[in-house]
Formats: structure tokens, C-alpha cells, sequence
């Protein structure tokens, strides 16, 4: 696989066999679902039909550079490393950790998040024991950062 000019990602297809599924089945251009791998030259070890835990969003079957080969539109990351909400949507811990860190976040002792339903998610943070009023100042302005689904529950832990 490599970076296509078009900015997709480009599958050597005559080196390997690329699936993306959704419940065991292929889904269609734009959709996303798990990368499945079949690499045609292993002959001693060979990966046939290998589950990666990655989630991608299937491109055409050809790039738009030229290349015969076929493309991913985009790699999401490990299948795991997601919230699933009602609705089939999902949220990576990654959108809330990212505001956390880029907030100045010397002043967070330790963060936890809790996925308490398929509708909610919590983010509890303990500060460090003498940021406390830095907490209460700069929590506004991450609250702001966070994704649109973030958490529901917003509070502090002494």
C-alpha cells in the first residue's frame, strides 16, 4: 500500500487482497467497515483472509492517478479503539484526548473515560493537587474543544 498524488491510499493489489466488510460482508465505494488481508506471495507463512482490526472506508476499484489499482479513502484505526454509538456512529477516545492534552493539561493528575450507554460519555479528570483553581479556569475552554458528541457528565474528582 502506498499514498496515492490523489491523496487516497493505493492497495498493490497484485500483491495482495484487500476486503473491507462490515458483518462478514463487502461493503460498497464510501462505506467503512473492517480490513480483511490476503497476501499473495507468503507462500511460507501465508495470511489468508487475516482480520487486522482496522476500520477503513473502501475507494474505486482504480485511482484517479492512473494506477490500476484499487484504493482506500481513508484508515480510521483499530476496531477497538472506538466508542459505538446508537445509530451505527462511533467516536475515537483520540477526539476527546487530544483537546485534553493540547489544553495546557500540566494541571491534569489523571483522566478517565467511561462510555456509560450507547448515547453517553463520561470524561472524569482528577487534577493535580494543587491546580485545582486551574481546573475550574481552563475547563471551559476544553469543554469548547471537545467533539460533538463528547460527554455528557463534566466534573471534577478531588
Amino acid at each position: 500500500m502506498g499514498m496515492s498524488i490523489t491523496g487516497r491510499v493505493s492497495i498493490c493489489d497484485d500483491n495482495v487482497i484487500v476486503e473491507i466488510l462490515r458483518e462478514g460482508q463487502p461493503v460498497a465505494e464510501g462505506e467503512t467497515g473492517e480490513v480483511v488481508v490476503t497476501g499473495l506471495h507468503t507462500y511460507s507463512m501465508p495470511f489468508i483472509r487475516y482480520r487486522t482490526g482496522d476500520i477503513a472506508t473502501r475507494g474505486s476499484n482504480s485511482c484517479a492517478c492512473g494506477q490500476p489499482f484499487s484504493t482506500l479513502l481513508d484508515i480510521q484505526g483499530r476496531a477497538v479503539e472506538y466508542f459505538r454509538f446508537a445509530g451505527d456512529r462511533r467516536g475515537r477516545p483520540y477526539e476527546i484526548t487530544g483537546p485534553l492534552i493540547e489544553s495546557e493539561s500540566e494541571w491534569v493528575f489523571q483522566h478517565q473515560i467511561i462510555q456509560e450507554s450507547r448515547d453517553s460519555v463520561r470524561l472524569k479528570i482528577t487534577p493535580m493537587p494543587t491546580s485545582f483553581r486551574a481546573w475550574r479556569r481552563r475547563s471551559t475552554g476544553l469543554k469548547a474543544a471537545l467533539p460533538s458528541w463528547h460527554c455528557r457528565g463534566w466534573g471534577c474528582e478531588r
